[in-house]
This record gives structure tokens, sequence and C-alpha cells, in this order.
């Protein structure tokens, strides 16, 4: 405490945000809620330290009404958002509660920084499920108006988005990938296609329901872009032909039987794209058995 009082900064290793209060009950009943105050009594705690995600987290709710005209509290804390690291657990509520708070106070962000406090919410949103239909369109949006996105922030959202879109619990809304496809966005797409190569979107493919939900999928908007008609072919060829190949006969019936539920021509796709793959397969067997010994 003393190290507070006495205009150096509290050491690491101490709990600030206790020792703020503390710091602020001495200034007086009448004084407390003085932006002033809050801002003097920041600043002998903190120091040049910056503010933690987790620090911000706790003062949110415990600062009196108007904290955010204290000057260079609001900064603060919107940095501590913003430069939390991708696995920070409290980062995304505190940006929700964050922008709530500013915005119901009339200290609206800069459009950037407002845009990057929505994306680092949205992160928290679609890593939990609890993203609403249609918010991969939004993302790429609001990623235009973000840039240069902290790399957290960034590295959070982009992680989230793929796993969105590659889940199955729950699923996404079915024009979410389309809605990626047509932005163009290659950093989101390219960290789509990183995921889908994954040891997690190769175990669910081994059931039925998922791989035709991939087959429909990575037919999705062909010819919409090279980049696109790239990614989607190699996870064909790499990813899905060869979890297929090792299906039985009852799986690859489930996988049409999905298909033909979904309606249109799927079924019948399916059937000559697997059909394509084992004339692949055998024709290479023939190819072998003609070498020379």
């Amino acid at each position: 405490m003393a190290a507070a009082m006495d205009g150096r900064p509290a050491p690491d290793g101490y709990d600030r945000p206790p020792l703020l209060h503390t710091l602020v009950k001495t200034a007086g009943p009448d004084q407390q809620e003085t932006p002033s105050v809050l801002r003097t009594a920041f600043r002998l705690i903190w120091g040049d330290a910056p503010l933690t995600a987790a620090e911000a987290d706790a003062l949110l709710d415990a600062l009196p009404d108007g904290w955010y005209h204290a000057d260079g509290l609001p900064e603060a804390f919107v940095r501590a958002a913003l430069d939390s690291a991708r696995e920070d657990p409290v980062a995304p509520r505190l940006a929700k509660n964050l922008l709530t708070c500013l915005i119901a106070g009339g200290l609206e962000p800069p459009p950037r920084q407002r845009a990057a406090l929505t994306l680092l919410e949205q992160a928290g949103d679609l890593a939990t499920g609890e993203a609403r239909p249609g918010c991969i369109a939004r993302v790429v949006a609001l990623r235009r108006q973000a840039a240069a996105l902290e790399a957290g922030v960034d590295e959070r959202l982009t992680d989230a988005v793929a796993r969105h879109l590659l889940s199955m619990d729950p699923p996404p809304d079915p024009g979410e990938l389309p809605d990626l496809v047509h932005t163009g966005d290659e950093h989101l797409l390219r960290a789509y296609a990183e995921e889908a190569h994954g040891e997690a979107v190769a175990e669910l493919l081994r059931t039925p329901t998922y791989a035709a939900v991939c087959f429909v999928a990575w037919h999705t908007a062909a010819g919409e872009s090279e980049l696109w008609d790239g990614i989607r072919a190699d996870l064909l060829s790499t990813v899905l032909r060869p979890e297929v190949r090792r299906m039985s006969a009852e799986d690859l019936e489930e996988i049409r039987h999905c298909l033909r539920q979904i309606g249109g021509q799927w079924a019948e796709m399916f059937h000559e794209w697997d059909r394509f793959g084992v004339l692949g397969r055998l024709s290479g067997r023939w190819r072998g058995f003609g070498r020379p010994g």
C-alpha cells in the first residue's frame, strides 16, 4: 500500500483493483466519484504499467458511474481489451461490457477501435456457439473497418471463424460459408482451409453425416474465385476422399441418405464423385500390375 501512496506504482504481484478502491476511499465520501480523483488513484497504482484484461474486467462493475470521464481511463480499458492475448478468457466479455458502458455514457470509441472491440466480442460468441446466424459477412466487413487489427484479437477471431464454419455442435448457418467465399477474404479462407486439414476435422469426417455436410460445403460456390476453387478442390481430394475411401458400404449409403434428404442432385453428385475415386484407385492398381518387376 505504501508504494501506491508515495507516488510509485504498485509492484508486480499486487492485486491492483482492490488497492485502487482502498486508495480512492482515502479521498473522503464527497470526492470518491470525482473523475480527477479516480484518474490520480489509477496513475498512482498503475504508473506506466498497462492495465490487463483481467484487471479491467474486475474494475468495470465496481467503478462509480461516470468513471469514463476520468482522463486516460477509457483509453486504458480499451487497450486492455485490444492488447489481450488470443487465449485470454475474459477479453471478449470485457469488450462487450466496455462497449455497452462507453456508448451508454455518450463516450463512443473511435470507429476503428469500436470495430475491433466488436470483433473481439464476436470472436467470443463464435467460440461459445452464441453467434447469430449471418455473422460471417458482418465479421468480414468489421475486419476491414478495424484494420490494422491487433494481433491477439485477429488470431482469436481467425481461429473462431474457421472452427465455427467447420463445427457440427452447433452447425453454422447454411449461408455463412458462401458469405465468406463471396467476400474473397483470403486471410479467413486460408485459415478455414488450414483448420479443415486438422485432426479435429479428420475425426469428425469419420461420421457419415459430417462427411455429407462437408461434401456439400466443398462443392459450394464453384467458380466464385480461383482461390476458393483451389481450396475446395484440395479439401475434396486430400481431406474428404481419404476418409471416404476408408468407409464401409453402410457408411457410404448413410452419406447418400443424408444427401437425398438435402434434396437436389447431391446424392447423384456424390455417387459420381465416389465412383471416380474408386476408378482412380483401380487404375492405379492396374498401372502397378503393369510395371516390370
